[in-house]
């Protein structure tokens, strides 16, 4: 077998080893999964990767069962034809392994499940980063390394219950944008999570008790007319999501300046589900995309602005017989703001307990929304 150029084990999920002698193939170009054995005679670990000029995407499955020293023989990461590496351990447990990892900048995608470490090696070139029950994590980069992100598009981090800073020391870092290409960002279950980048204003307990977002940076954008100074930290992000942040108050940290505050100035779609505290929104001028599952009806109140622009719209907040307060409606009269004038894009609306959203006094939902289909 050894002319064996494509071997396409990615759906042998009950493969527990691969057999031995597998770094005698060096011809094989393709390799989707690596399931690391316990070292013995019986089966292949890890360091009979070193050899194989492997492309494409890999995955490596029992990632506990790789020594530190074998994960550097094998150069984890390194082989410039690969473009999308996985690691998955069967459970948290200590591992050092990627404590100095420095991935080759051909690699594109970086998926990890279940690492036991405390903090990742250099990650400044990926494309994409998704670390899901990293469960140890209590930072993601060390003193002395960058901290931008130039290629970043897409950021996921989810049950990551220790993660409590970005950084090893916290402290402000220079005026720079860190993710300028970030388009996705998902953050789920961050237990300890206290603070996002360059926030120094920012108070955080964890993903469940974020409070604000990080101070913004200045950036130009270009309007019809002319080019005015706006704040985003964000200035590329599409895609925003947010779920069981129990204690996330507002959207910016930042009082008494006279630049205009836009932190999300291409964001195309917002979602946020079990925010409890959350009773507005941020500025986001292309919003096509809102939805808003376990809100305030003070909601609401906010949700009028965004009419003009939005296509699809899924707001089901709390039930008003658990609220005392009174309730919002979109109210606004339909000649007393330009934007009203026009007609509604929505296509697709969903409400649940929004029982003032054709309350008196709200707009006529046949006059408004004249291309709704669902």
């Amino acid at each position: 077998m050894t002319c064996l150029r494509h071997l396409y084990t990615h759906r042998c999920h009950k493969l527990k080893s691969m057999p031995p002698g597998l770094g005698n193939l060096t011809n094989l170009r393709m390799l989707t999964c690596f399931v690391v054995g316990v070292p013995g005679p019986d089966c292949s670990d890890v360091a009979e990767l070193q050899n194989l000029n492997l492309g494409g995407q890999l995955e490596l499955r029992r990632m506990e069962n790789v020594i530190e020293a074998k994960a550097k023989v094998a150069n984890i990461g390194n082989k410039k034809d690969l473009r999308e590496l996985t690691l998955r351990w069967t459970s948290v447990c200590d591992s050092k392994v990627l404590d100095n990892f420095e991935p080759r900048d051909g690699l594109q995608v970086l998926k990890i499940y279940f690492y036991g470490g405390e903090y990742m090696g250099m990650l400044q070139n990926m494309v994409e980063i998704h670390l899901v029950h990293c469960e140890r994590l209590h930072f993601l980069f060390r003193c002395g390394t960058s901290f931008t992100f130039p290629k970043l598009k897409v950021l996921t981090l989810e049950h990551l219950l220790n993660f409590e800073t970005w950084w090893e020391i916290n402290e402000r870092q220079e005026e720079r944008i860190i993710f300028p290409l970030l388009e996705k960002l998902f953050i789920r279950h961050c237990g300890k999570l206290i603070a996002l980048p360059e926030a120094p204003q920012l108070f955080i307990g964890k993903c469940g008790k974020l409070i604000a977002l990080p101070e913004a940076l200045l950036i130009e954008e270009a309007s019809s007319r002319d080019y005015r100074l706006v704040r985003s930290p964000f200035p590329a992000l599409k895609v925003l999501e947010l779920e069981n942040l129990q204690s996330f108050l507002r959207w910016d940290a930042v009082e008494g300046t006279h630049v205009e505050h836009m932190f999300f100035p291409l964001l195309e779609k917002l979602s946020v589900q079990k925010c409890p505290k959350v009773i507005d929104l941020s500025e986001a001028p292309k919003l096509s995309v809102l939805e808003i599952e376990d809100g305030k009806q003070e909601m609401l109140c906010w949700v009028d602005k965004y009419l003009s622009s939005l296509t699809n719209l899924i707001l089901k907040l709390e039930d008003i017989e658990r609220r005392s307060e009174a309730q919002c409606t979109l109210s606004v009269p339909v000649d007393s703001n330009e934007k009203w004038n026009q007609k509604s894009p929505l296509t697709v609306m969903e409400l649940g307990c929004c029982n003032s959203f054709f309350g008196a006094g709200a707009l006529e939902p046949w006059d408004y929304f004249v291309h709704l289909k669902n």
